[in-house]
């Protein structure tokens, strides 16, 4: 049985595993959104899009953190959006955020312009195609402001042995691939 990586994430059970009634952000976000904020400087009306949203654990730090006044969330999976947008209602910011289902590698931007793009909980992790995580940041980076800015996160390949080896046997089951596809 293949799994695609828009079915994987509409999976209720992931999504429990993913689900945050509490917003929460790692210290190394924290420091990312710090970042940001000292680099817009305190611009006035921050507008932010965030790829790969989920349950939306990470929205009301952005807003919180880098003082974003206009988010535009989006997801690959619609059971996800749902559970973003329950959680929205619940932390009281539906009228501060937009969210949408949508590839990341399609958006198409039609009526914001962005002060930055946030590519967070390790989203790019799971787009396995290279080329589609380019699409990915080609796209980020049109839909910046001039002088806006991208942060994101990628797992570290090494960990917990499960996840180490995963992160092994994938290589190597590439190559064979790679291989097997040439005959």
């Amino acid at each position: 049985m293949k799994v695609e990586n828009k079915s994987f994430w509409e999976n209720q059970d992931v999504i429990a595993t993913q689900d945050r009634s509490v917003s929460s952000s790692s210290n190394y976000e924290v420091f990312l959104y710090e970042k940001v904020a000292s680099y817009l400087n305190n611009k006035k009306k921050i507008c932010a899009k965030i790829f790969g949203c989920g349950t939306g654990r990470e929205i009301p730090e952005v807003i919180k953190y880098i003082g974003a006044e206009r988010v535009l969330a989006s997801d690959i999976a619609e059971n996800m959006i749902k559970k973003c947008n329950d959680n929205l209602i619940n932390w009281g910011l539906k009228d501060v955020v937009i969210t949408e289902v949508g590839d990341a590698a399609k958006f198409e931007n039609k009526d914001y312009s962005f002060d930055v793009v946030t590519i967070m909980n390790n989203m790019l992790t799971y787009v396995i195609d290279k080329q589609e995580r380019n699409k990915i940041f080609k796209k980020s980076y049109e839909i910046l402001n001039a002088t806006g800015c991208i942060i994101g996160v990628v797992h570290n390949q090494v960990g917990t042995p499960q996840k180490t080896g995963y992160f092994f046997y994938k290589k190597d089951f590439k190559t064979i691939f790679k291989e097997r596809s040439r005959l």
